[in-house]
């Protein structure tokens, strides 16, 4: 029953290599987040806002 049950583990994390996440979806994850930072960054506010004029000196 344990050697089935290790049989299944492995057949179901397969994608995963060496407890990493394989190239394939490394690219998939860096690709999307990539396009939602593109997409994001217009729409966002400034970081900040000066309260006051910049200095003249």
């Amino acid at each position: 029953m344990a050697k089935l049950l290790l049989a299944e583990v492995q057949y179901n994390n397969s994608f995963f290599r060496n407890g990493t996440i394989s190239d394939f979806f490394a690219d998939i994850m860096r690709t999307s987040l990539a396009k939602i930072q593109e997409i994001l960054t217009p729409s966002s506010p400034p970081s900040s806002t000066p309260n006051s004029p910049p200095s003249t000196n």
